[in-house]
Parts: C-alpha cells; sequence; structure tokens
C-alpha cells in the first residue's frame, strides 16, 4: 500500500539530500504503466481490502509458513520477472531498492547472469519478517530493528547483508521548529 511508496519517497529523499549527485528514479512496480498484469493485481488486492478485509488476514497467514509462501513466491516472481528485466534493460540501474516483497523476489528469482548487473536490496516496511521478504538472492535488506535481523539470518539469509536501519521517514521530520512559535499560532 501506500507505506511502501512512502519508505520509498523517503530513501529518494535521502539519497538526494546526502548524495545530490546521484539520479534516482522511484518506479512503482505495480502500476499500469510499468506492468498491467501488476496493476491488475494491485486492483484486486485493494478491492479485497475494501469488500472482504477478513480475506486478505487468510490469504497473510496462509502464506506465513514457509512452504506455502514459497509456492506464492514462485508465482509472483514467474508472473514479474518479465516486468523487472524490462526495468532492468531501459534504466540499467547500479542498484535497485525495493520496498515491497514482489519486486525483490522478481529480482531474487532471475538468473545470475542478470543479478550480477546491479546491487539489490530489499527494505522490509514492516516490524516483522513475513517469510515473503525472505528473499535468497537479494545483496542487502534493511529493517526496522535488530530482532528482524536475527529472524532474517535464522531463514537462510546470508550474514552480514542485513542492517538494522530503522524504516525511513520524509526528511520534513528531521525539520527543526521554533515550538514557542507554533504555540503561539495555534494558540496552545
Amino acid at each position: 500500500g501506500s507505506g511502501h511508496e512512502k519508505a520509498a519517497k523517503a530513501v529518494a529523499q535521502g539519497i538526494s539530500k546526502f548524495m545530490p549527485d546521484s539520479d534516482v528514479t522511484m518506479i512503482d512496480y505495480m502500476s499500469s504503466s510499468t506492468s498491467l498484469l501488476n496493476a491488475a493485481m494491485k486492483r484486486i488486492y485493494l478491492c479485497m481490502l475494501r469488500f472482504v478485509p477478513y480475506l486478505y488476514e487468510c490469504i497473510y497467514n496462509f502464506t506465513a509458513g514457509p512452504k506455502e509462501s514459497g509456492y506464492l513466491n514462485a508465482l509472483m516472481a514467474v508472473c514479474m520477472s518479465r516486468t523487472m528485466k524490462g526495468l532492468i534493460n531501459r534504466y540499467d540501474p547500479e542498484i535497485i531498492i525495493c520496498t515491497h516483497p514482489f519486486p525483490a523476489d522478481a529480482i531474487s528469482h532471475l538468473s545470475a547472469k542478470w543479478r550480477k548487473r546491479f546491487l539489490s536490496a530489499l527494505l522490509i516496511t514492516d516490524y516483522t519478517v513475513h517469510p515473503m521478504c525472505v528473499c535468497h538472492n537479494i545483496d542487502m535488506f534493511f529493517v526496522a530493528h535488530s530482532a528482524m535481523k536475527v529472524s532474517l539470518y535464522s531463514q537462510g539469509i546470508k550474514e552480514g547483508t542485513v542492517f538494522d536501519t530503522g524504516i525511513p521517514v520524509d526528511m520534513n521530520f528531521y525539520d527543526t521548529v521554533d515550538r514557542e512559535k507554533i504555540r503561539q499560532e495555534y494558540g496552545l
């Protein structure tokens, strides 16, 4: 949902601020301009949340098992890997930072020939590790706290590839404000 997009925007803002010579491109992997199939899946997901929210919980819980999430990951990767290859050819990135497991899983399932063209990272925007986020061929993981690091390592992710950085927030949250001015402005 929008949390993944907001995290991506915060990462892009941070990179642009601290590495101003970088060329940062944000891509909504689930938009119709990227892939009609991905967009259709997103639309179905949003409708499900609106009309049958309990079904989302059932699917989430079902895919929480390693075997079940493996089947779903493989299916999603097959569906989405063609889109990922097209994006890689179009943008020729040095690094791809995903804020959702679907594009990360598409990358993880690409052949080594494709993956060696760039570094890949998955920024997990939750406070727990869902099995769908365990993508073994991703180069780096960014997580909210150290317990998530332990969880990923226990699920076979390579030691030294997980960094507990917290969940990124909009750069505006780092701005300092004049508290007295704000109090006066709002009559507090």
